[in-house]
Formats: C-alpha cells, structure tokens, sequence
C-alpha cells in the first residue's frame, strides 16, 4: 500500500512541476538560464565579483543542511567565494532548472540542480561527479534575472 501512495505522490508532484514550467514563457525561463549559466561561467574562472553578480545587493544565500551560515548581501555572498574559490578543483558544471514559476512578471520561484563534473582536488582525491539540488527566487532587474534568495540542498556525489 505504501509504495503505491509513494508512486500516487510523485506522480502528483511530477505532474505539478510540469504544469509550473510549461505556464513560463520561453524567454524568460531563456532569461533565468542565463543567469546560472553566467554564474556557472564565473565559477570555472574562478572569478568572485562575477558569481556574485548573479545575486542582487540585497540578497541572501544558506543552506538547507544543519549549521549552514546564512550570508546577507551581495558583498557577503561574494566574500564567501573569494574565500572557498581557492580550493575548489577545477570540474566541468552545469545548472539545469526543474521548474520555474512566476509569482508576478518580474518574481520568478526557481528549482533547479547544479550538476559538477568529476574531479581531482589538489590534495591528489579523486572526486566523483556530484548533483546539488538548490531553490531560488529570482527578480528581474531592467532586462537581467537576478538571484534574490538561494537555499543549497547537500550534494549529492554518485558512487560509481
């Protein structure tokens, strides 16, 4: 009984992120693409200023994981990467967004994955690929999508 009430919710819930992102037109979930594409080209440079363009002044980003800092402003976003830039190993990412759903034209609720290639850290590990599930809201700011809030769930690395 349980698997098949398991099986009724995902199919609810996989039903309703359909309906979310099929009701975004294209060019705005083409806008928001292009903000974690932006931030996922300033991370392989390993440029701070730029990853933290994505966010806007005022935002915050945290973790959905126990003890996680929540960093206010854009200012401290960007003080986080200048100091974890440093040690991350250079490894091929990608964000692909789950479902986008406007609460108003300029207001946009984003699930998404950044997915990060294997890699090796300096230390000489070898470190599989891995898959870091986030949820954001995002504001359109003139013509550009930013990141007003983000929540990191933990990542997730496959074993094989």
């Amino acid at each position: 009984m349980r698997p098949m009430i398991a099986l009724g919710l995902a199919v609810m819930m996989t039903a309703g992120v359909a309906a979310q992102t099929a009701t975004v037109d294209s060019a705005v979930r083409q806008g928001i693409q292009q903000t974690w594409d932006g931030f996922v080209a300033a991370l392989s440079q390993k440029d701070a200023a730029a990853i933290a363009s994505a966010w806007t002044i005022d935002a915050d980003h945290g973790g959905i994981v126990p003890d996680a800092q929540l960093r206010n402003g854009r200012a401290e976003i960007e003080a986080m990467w200048v100091a974890g830039l440093p040690g991350l190993p250079a490894r091929v990412r990608h964000v692909t967004l789950r479902a986008v759903r406007l609460l108003r034209p300029d207001v946009a609720l984003v699930d998404g994955t950044v997915e990060s290639g294997p890699a090796t850290s300096a230390g000489g590990l070898k470190m599989p690929t891995g898959r870091e599930p986030f949820f954001a809201v995002m504001v359109k700011e003139g013509s550009r999508w930013l990141i007003n809030a983000t929540r990191m769930g933990a990542v997730v690395r496959d074993t094989q």
